[in-house]
């Protein structure tokens, strides 16, 4: 298997920029994943895949990208991010969920990558074992906004912050109301 990745760390256009690149590449869906894993999110772009001709076909996609060739060193980089290592928030809760998502889709197709299913099992434990898991930027946002007492929460903008907070409400005991305001209504069709 072979990564192709750009992340936070390694992107040199800002992460604003990064965040729509991310958008762009998962609302393309380049990567069945017949052919291997796209595990994309707002602060990183990557592809794991299996198949040279399906990386053939791709490779002009991949021209501003990091490359991974060693097996181990793939492996071990999705273990990591599985854990959270590489995270924004180091141990971020989402990204367990995030990467669980990506593999167990490759894994319906190749349920033969046992390096991939033990991927996901060891990082679970060890996450569970040291107790890993840090709140995601929703879940910080939404600490801080509930500490007011009103029942009616406003917010502006259909970004996947606003979607990471509004998942992290509990709507029967916290708020009667919730408003978002946007002028895109294709997104927060999409995400909400």
């Amino acid at each position: 298997m072979i990564c192709y990745y750009i992340d936070h760390k390694t992107y040199k256009n800002g992460e604003e920029a990064l965040a729509k690149l991310s958008l762009f590449h998962k609302e393309a869906n380049f990567l069945d994943p017949k052919f291997g894993i796209s595990l994309i999110t707002c602060h990183r772009i990557e592809y794991y895949i299996h198949d040279e001709l399906i990386i053939s076909h791709l490779n002009i996609l991949f021209k501003d990208f990091k490359k991974i060739s060693n097996p181990s060193d793939v492996y071990r980089r999705l273990f990591e991010i599985a854990t959270g290592l590489h995270s924004r928030i180091i141990g971020e809760n989402s990204i367990f969920k995030q990467v669980s998502k990506s593999i167990n889709d490759y894994l319906y197709y190749n349920p033969q990558d046992e390096a991939c299913m033990s991927i996901l099992i060891n990082a679970k434990k060890m996450r569970d074992k040291f107790e890993f898991y840090a709140k995601n930027h929703g879940q910080l946002a939404y600490d801080y906004i509930k500490k007011d007492n009103s029942k009616t929460i406003l917010f502006f903008g259909a970004g996947l912050l606003n979607y990471t907070v509004i998942s992290a409400i509990d709507y029967l005991n916290d708020y009667e109301n919730i408003i978002l305001v946007t002028r895109d209504t294709k997104k927060a069709k999409k995400y909400f």
